[in-house]
């Protein structure tokens, strides 16, 4: 890439998601967690607060997981030694790659994050909204700029997305997450299909010229209820991606579902509204929206991020001049060829995502010998060297078989997705990693039958129905679960048929339920039915399309039955476990956080500062007049907030939201641009002039506010199941 500073961060063009201030908000962080440890807040709002910067708690009391926002998977080699050195000395000697392209760090002691989190800032990277209520990482096509199939390079675009996204007050008190994706229609996909917004790069002839833009669906996600993604727009110009992304933000910000969890994403909002009505909510939405000139400043500089065939030095001569025959079938399966003449992607297959300390230091200096020092990682939990010189490739895959990472068969059968599930996560119940690690044994042991006629089959896993392994996808997927028998409990999964991901996206059929001892033989069979019985050219999917769900039950029976637990105790344990089986109970997950209130914030709160700022005015003490008048509009409109179950982080936030829920729909449209015209205001001077402007502010705020509480209180979700504040034409 050309320009960019030397630890590889983005063109000027493009903000850093590390910002200049980023000392100011982890010196913040380590106070609240000192708050916390002396009982000054609460178990719930730090939750809330440590979920906002991607400090997740684990199954293990005591422990955290850090997850780190790896925004499109760009990595360098400086990074990937930083998490070497975090993973080693502050978490649990491995890093582990997610199906969104996240690296997260495991049993890591609270009182350690913000050592953490200054670390990584020295290096360029943050787990500032990796969880919680907000755009989580926004992820991208892991070839994108050398995707032999690709219409254009969608970095510079997901790069800019991301960074106008982070700490961005639109987005940091979200009903619930917010997934984004950027798909260069080339080899390497980046599922579109199943997030809130799925860009898919295309081009349309404009005056002759091509014009670039993005196929754009929304409404995506899988989850327990999983849904495809609708086409919202054929066509999207480029500069129109970051106001559509603020608009549909803001529209699913103000109407979505806050009271009940399980139905607050956003496919069950168009659901709700209908998509027709939806569509015309978002497309309203960003007719009203004023677009600073700054949002597109990226696009002047495309150019920057162009990337060139890094630099060799051909003094150093490479590890090896030849390849075996290892070597052979490593390339075949896990090397793929660039756009640029010359040069390859090598894939880097790691076992459920985990990656040792001790793999990654020497990977890092094999980035920089053979890669120009960048990597990415992908939805595959897999990494992806781009870049190498074809003559390169013997002595990369020497370097790399040093350090164990030589893993053939690179998105095949044998490459198992699967979550953390038991070992770490607090909803998993069955161990996913435990049954993939065995899994890919097994099939490694059946004759070579199945990679040469199963290659293309997906296997995919998941601790819980929630679908972090994304099983719903999978030729072959499993959730977890648990079958009680004679009061006893045995780890089991759901087995799903079927799935497929992509560009097109097909939800899995659930079969049945098979305990986790009799999966693998459970697999085998089913694979090798399809080969002995299937026609020509038939896919895995259209196989058992045609066989039916209970000719699979019938084919599957006796795998499950459970044996007495006198006969088989090995048969309750779960896989890689020495205890007996049971399910958690009380255990509730963190993925976002509730919204929660120590204190509940009151619309009347406003008057009482508001009499304070006029004490002080009088006295002529400006400043501190002009503090408690801006206090007083704060607590005020928080107090209509707190009806609408939104709670923020700071007064930025809260006046942003106040415009979002209750300007921008009609209810005050008298405060219109409240937003922007009240921040500016507070970064002038307190001078007399400014201190009487803010009183008189806040004075009339404060009024309205108390008179529409009544209303707004009437339709509050705390009161009950009520529908949210729409336009009254919504349902027209």
């Amino acid at each position: 890439m050309k320009g960019g500073s030397p630890r590889g961060s983005a063109p000027k063009a493009v903000p850093d998601v590390v910002p200049e201030n980023i000392d100011q908000e982890i010196d913040y962080f380590e106070a609240m967690v000192k708050k916390f440890r002396a009982g000054e807040v609460s178990q719930d709002t730090f939750q809330k607060f440590r979920l906002q910067h991607g400090i997740y708690g684990q199954r293990q009391e005591g422990v955290q997981m850090v997850r780190i926002k790896i925004p499109g998977g760009l990595l360098n080699a400086d990074q990937m030694e930083c998490l070497a050195d975090l993973a080693e000395t502050i978490g649990h000697n491995n890093a582990h790659i997610t199906t969104r392209q996240d690296i997260q760090i495991h049993y890591v002691k609270l009182e350690n994050v913000p050592m953490l989190m200054r670390k990584l800032a020295a290096v360029g990277i943050t787990t500032r909204e990796a969880c919680g209520n907000t755009v989580r990482n926004v992820t991208a096509s892991p070839s994108a700029g050398v995707d032999p199939e690709e219409v254009f390079d969608v970095t510079p675009y997901m790069a800019a997305f991301a960074a106008h996204m982070i700490r961005n007050p639109i987005c940091q008190n979200l009903g619930r997450k917010f997934k984004v994706a950027f798909d260069g229609g080339g080899v390497m996909t980046a599922l579109p299909m199943l997030h809130e917004i799925g860009f898919i790069a295309c081009v349309q002839k404009v005056g002759g010229r091509e014009k670039r833009g993005f196929k754009v669906y929304t409404g995506g996600g899988l989850g327990s209820s999983p849904r495809v993604a609708k086409l919202f727009y054929d066509f999207l110009a480029e500069e129109e991606i970051i106001p559509f992304g603020e608009s549909i933000i803001r529209v699913f910000d103000r109407y979505g579902e806050r009271k009940v969890r399980m139905k607050a994403r956003m496919k069950f909002l168009i659901e709700k509204f209908g998509f027709d009505q939806f569509k015309r909510l978002v497309e309203e939405e960003r007719k009203s929206l004023e677009v600073p000139p700054e949002w597109n400043e990226y696009l002047k500089h495309l150019d920057d991020w162009v990337e060139e065939p890094p630099k060799i030095d051909e003094g150093s001569p490479p590890l090896s001049k030849g390849g075996g025959g290892d070597f052979l079938a490593w390339k075949k399966t896990n090397v793929w060829p660039q756009k640029q003449k010359g040069y390859s992607m090598v894939e880097i297959r790691l076992t459920t995502g985990d990656i040792l300390p001790r793999q990654m230091r020497p990977l890092a200096l094999l980035l920089r010998c053979y890669a120009g020092g960048k990597v990415r990682t992908m939805v595959h939990q897999n990494l992806l060297i781009r870049w190498v010189r074809d003559q390169d490739l013997p002595a990369l895959y020497e370097g790399l078989e040093k350090i164990g990472l030589v893993k053939k068969d690179a998105q095949t059968v044998y490459d198992i997705t699967a979550c953390p599930g038991t070992d770490t996560c607090r909803l998993g119940i069955s161990s996913s990693m435990g049954l993939a690690r065995v899994l890919e044994e097994r099939l490694y042991k059946e004759d070579g039958a199945i990679n040469a006629a199963a290659r293309s089959l997906r296997i995919k896993i998941s601790g819980c129905p929630n679908s972090c392994g994304q099983h719903h996808l999978a030729s072959l997927g499993f959730y977890g679960g648990g079958i009680s028998v004679d009061g006893h409990v045995v780890p089991a999964f759901q087995l799903m048929l079927g799935g497929s991901f992509g560009r097109e996206m097909v939800v899995a059929t659930p079969i049945c339920q098979i305990p986790s001892k009799n999966i693998p033989e459970a697999v085998v069979r089913l694979i090798q039915h399809f080969l002995k019985n299937k026609k020509p050219k038939e896919s895995f999917s259209q196989y058992y399309d045609h066989l039916g769900k209970e000719t699979i039950v019938t084919l599957l029976e006796d795998l499950t039955k459970i044996p007495p637990y006198e006969k088989r105790p090995d048969f309750y344990t779960d896989w890689e476990g020495k205890e007996e089986f049971a399910l958690q109970k009380g255990v509730i997950g963190e993925c976002a956080g509730q919204t929660v209130a120590d204190v509940v914030p009151k619309v009347a709160g406003g008057e009482t500062s508001l009499a304070t700022a006029k004490a002080l005015l009088g006295h002529g003490k400006f400043e501190e007049a002009a503090d408690k008048a801006y206090e007083a509009i704060v607590k005020a409109a928080d107090g209509l907030l707190y009806y609408r179950l939104v709670q923020t982080f700071n007064d930025v936030e809260t006046t942003h939201e106040f415009e979002n829920h209750f300007v921008r729909t009609g209810l005050l449209p008298q405060w219109k641009k409240f937003h922007q015209q009240l921040q500016h205001l507070r970064k002038e001077k307190p001078t007399e002039e400014i201190a009487e402007k803010l009183l008189e502010q806040a004075g009339r705020f404060v009024k309205e506010c108390l008179e529409k509480e009544p209303e707004v209180a009437a339709n509050s979700p705390r009161k009950g199941a009520v529908k949210p504040a729409v336009p009254d034409n919504l349902y027209v």
